[in-house]
């Protein structure tokens, strides 16, 4: 399309629907699980919007969703902003059925961009999660790039919890150096 010719803000969004038990096909209508906060006053906007209010580009990605149930409860990690941007990052929301409603959680993002603080991190997102060898870690798996990498993104794994409370947390990013 014609550049300049839309000035609106895009969106993406992320969206469930349950399958048949063979797997053949989908049982009813899909359901809108996420999207990017629809007011700029709703308090997950600071950070899902970085990298419209940034000036990188003028779309507002909710993507790359990963869903595990723990005590109970439904947890779905995404990732928001644009992917090829520092300010790509990872939040999660929870609830108690797959198909919704999720809560975004107070304290995204879990994973961003470290630069900040002194590291050389940025563009964190797309993320998975997995148990280390013993079962006894919860670990996310996710891209990035550092100062050294450039614009190619390398992956990275680190440690996660859920805490007592139902809190969420990714202890990274980290590096080897």
């Amino acid at each position: 399309r014609e550049k300049g010719l839309f000035n609106e803000i895009e969106e993406s969004w992320v969206y469930g629907v349950e399958l048949k038990p063979d797997f053949s096909g989908i049982i009813g209508e899909p359901k809108l699980l996420l999207r990017p906060p629809v007011s700029m006053v709703d308090r997950q906007a600071e950070w899902e919007s970085r990298s419209v209010t940034s000036g990188e580009v003028n779309r507002r990605w909710t993507e790359g969703s990963y869903i595990f149930k723990r005590n109970g409860i439904y947890y779905i990690m995404y990732s928001a902003n644009f992917f090829g941007g520092e300010n790509y990052a990872v939040g999660y929301a929870t609830s108690k059925s797959p198909l919704g409603i999720f809560k975004k959680a107070g304290n995204n993002p879990v994973l961003q961009k470290n630069t900040g603080q002194g590291g050389i991190v940025t563009g964190t997102g797309h993320n998975s999660v997995t148990v280390s060898p013993d079962g006894k870690e919860m670990l996310c798996v996710y891209h990035g790039r550092t100062s050294k990498t450039g614009n190619n993104r390398v992956v990275f794994i680190d440690r996660m919890e859920v805490l007592a409370d139902g809190t969420l947390v990714v202890h990274g990013p980290t590096t080897s150096e």
